[in-house]
């Protein structure tokens, strides 16, 4: 008896292309920017035909005789400016699916087309001469007006266009039936066919140009599997953008370090920057502490941006916190810390060290149901520990040195000790002072004396500049010693001394929660500037 074929996790490749099929039916044809301006656009031009619509109602009321004609035009223009509104909010209460937004939008362009050659055709065919050759129908400038407003693919552009155009001669037959008018003559059709064909073709190419212009933009927006929706922030190493993967529904925060960031770099020199990049992501995403950033995915774009996908998360940085609301009660302050340690300590258990702790890398957040969690943000920077110890030269480029002066440790300046976990502490005592005092542990005019300071200057005592506890000032100045040796050696040494001080005690779920709902309220559009530098000195 033969044994059943093996089974296969994989999608056969027919189902793929199904899925991918129902994926493309289902997802918006342009990004959710371009399908918003097009959705603000339809709302206008609803509006304005709500308000012409009355108006015209009212002049044919008052200047027209009554009869079967009469009665058509008069229903046409009741029933545009029902449909108008009925559309108008419909669109504004987000009724309508951004990716229906075209169709729903040829089919008013159509609809409309309709109802303006029900009321026009009277006028132009049986009250005089019809138009001459170089003038159009007000059903060829309507459906020319209405394909810029709403662009579509070229299929569904033409077919919006063909059924426009044909509105006008569907009209003249309905009238000749019901005994209002007589056909026109051939040559005057030959006539409309000449000139509203020509509307309706250059209505095509237009619709077509626009939609094509958003289509590039769409793919100038994709990366990997991931389509940019909204950028969220910028700062000195490139973007960070919402996502929103192909196939899944999870949002992401995407972040692009552009080409223009590396300069003149040779082909050699960006080829080693990316197998760091890629190696330090691969480190970053094999972090497991709920408190480090997740990364989901990671790569290099075709014009040359590296990209790495992170968790979208709703809160704020600790930069921004402290600007808003000012320096912080030292029980959040311990709270928020001991959550960073946790973070740092399984990175430098793990050989990995930061390079770049500072306020803006240090995220709180709305995650599940709990608030002000913390996410350390930003391991893109970050360096082996092993690696570190090696012979350094870059420092005579000034620009090379990695980090941001205000929170960098004197060995991660000179290069003359390894950059190892107990510099990314400094960092954190730097964060720390910043959170208690509302100001940089050394206020200096340029980068240079700020480097020097960090070098050589005792740092005032936090209790200069605010109101601490003398245990949880002395835990913080330690961490601002000059010497690796004199600082807590880990981070989970840290977060024992700041839990020791019995203050995290204090900062209950209860003031958590009130602080986020009177400041920070959850919304369903996450927002949030991952890693992006706030260009301290």
């Amino acid at each position: 008896m033969s044994s059943p074929p093996p089974i296969s996790l994989e999608p056969r490749t027919d189902d793929a292309v199904k899925l991918a099929g129902l994926h493309q039916r289902s997802r918006p044809e342009l990004p959710l920017d371009l399908l918003a301006d097009i959705a603000r656009r339809l709302k206008i031009l609803c509006l304005l035909l709500f308000v012409a619509a009355p108006l015209s109602l009212l002049v044919r009321t008052l200047t027209s005789a009554t009869g079967t004609g009469h009665m058509l035009q008069l229903g046409g223009l009741g029933l545009g400016c029902g449909v108008s509104l009925v559309l108008y909010l419909a669109v504004l209460r987000e009724w309508i699916p951004p990716g229906r937004l075209g169709p729903v939008g040829s089919a008013y362009v159509v609809f409309i087309a309709a109802l303006v050659a029900l009321v026009s055709v009277p006028a132009n065919w049986y009250g005089g001469a019809p138009p001459p050759l170089t003038r159009w129908s007000a059903v060829a400038v309507w459906v020319l007006i209405a394909q810029v407003i709403v662009p579509n693919p070229v299929r569904r552009s033409i077919l919006t266009a063909g059924l426009g155009i044909a509105m006008e001669p569907s009209a003249i037959l309905l009238f000749h039936t019901l005994g209002l008018g007589p056909l026109p003559p051939g040559s005057a059709l030959i006539q409309l066919a000449w000139t509203d064909g020509f509307a309706a073709v250059l209505s095509v190419v237009i619709s077509r140009t626009i939609y094509g212009l958003g289509e590039q933009v769409a793919q100038a927006r994709s990366v990997g599997r991931y389509q940019l929706t909204t950028r969220l922030g910028a700062g000195g190493m490139g973007e960070v953008w919402k996502a929103t993967h192909r196939l899944l529904a999870r949002p992401a925060a995407v972040k692009l370090i552009g080409p223009d960031v590396l300069g003149d770099a040779d082909q050699a020199l960006v080829a080693s920057l990316f197998q760091r990049f890629e190696r330090e992501a691969q480190a970053t995403a094999a972090l497991s502490s709920p408190h480090t950033i997740g990364v989901y995915d990671f790569g290099i774009a075709q014009d040359g941006t590296f990209y790495y996908v992170m968790e979208l998360l709703d809160g704020l940085d600790v930069h921004t916190l402290v600007s808003r609301h000012g320096p912080q009660p030292a029980e959040r302050v311990v709270h928020i810390l001991r959550q960073a340690c946790h973070s740092l300590a399984e990175a430098h258990a793990r050989g990995v060290v930061h390079r770049d702790i500072k306020p803006a890398n240090i995220f709180i957040c709305r995650y599940g149901l709990d608030v002000d969690f913390v996410k350390v943000l930003d391991f893109g920077l970050v360096g082996e520990i092993q690696r570190a110890s090696a012979p350094d030269t870059h420092l005579t480029h000034p620009d090379a040195i990695v980090g941001t002066p205000a929170f960098l440790a004197p060995e991660a300046i000179t290069g003359e000790a390894p950059v190892d976990g107990r510099s990314d502490l400094y960092g954190l005592g730097c964060v720390a002072y910043w959170m208690l005092t509302g100001r940089d542990v050394f206020v200096k005019p340029n980068a240079m004396t700020l480097l020097a300071a960090h070098l050589k200057d005792r740092p005032d005592p936090v209790g200069r500049h605010a109101t601490v506890p003398p245990d949880l000032e002395a835990a913080v100045m330690s961490c601002l010693e000059k010497d690796p040796a004199r600082r807590p050696q880990t981070g989970t040494e840290l977060s024992q001394r700041l839990a020791d001080t019995g203050l995290e005690t204090g900062w209950t779920p209860a003031r958590a929660d009130q602080w986020w709902n009177t400041y920070h309220p959850p919304v369903q559009d996450f927002v949030q500037s991952p890693g992006i530098s706030h260009d301290a000195p």
